[in-house]
């Protein structure tokens, strides 16, 4: 809440927290949520080698598991952090298999390329 609120430090302080609590526990689908959630926080905080890092993480832990749903915000959220250090490459590597998920958007890649919407979407998925 700490984060959609605007307060990413604060926020951050607290998932880090939860993220070595639920790697302590062997949680494997929250650690794989909260290292998604600190890949996001460190992206808006500019923070990109950072937020690289815990985007591969999460991406890593998210393909191994199967959690596609990880894997899809981990897409997004490292070809932004590509796109923001200047790796075009690898920005339309992420987007592209991003657009696997979503075939009827062929035009995604491009769009996201062109497009920073990470302050527009919720990258939480509710029941």
């Amino acid at each position: 809440v700490l984060v959609l609120q605007g307060a990413l430090k604060e926020g951050r302080m607290k998932l880090e927290a939860a993220h070595e609590r639920a790697r302590n526990l062997g949680i494997t689908d929250l650690v794989a949520e909260i290292a998604t959630d600190l890949c996001f926080v460190h992206l808006r905080l500019e923070e990109l080698d950072t937020a690289r890092e815990f985007g591969e993480s999460a991406l890593a832990m998210a393909e191994e598991h199967g959690y596609d749903f990880f894997r899809r915000n981990c897409y997004y959220l490292l070809g932004e952090v590509a796109s923001q250090s200047g790796d075009d490459e690898k920005a339309d590597d992420y987007f592209r298999r991003l657009t696997e998920f979503y075939p009827q958007f062929a035009f995604l890649g491009e769009f996201l390329r062109e497009y920073d919407i990470s302050s527009m979407i919720n990258l939480k998925e509710f029941a």
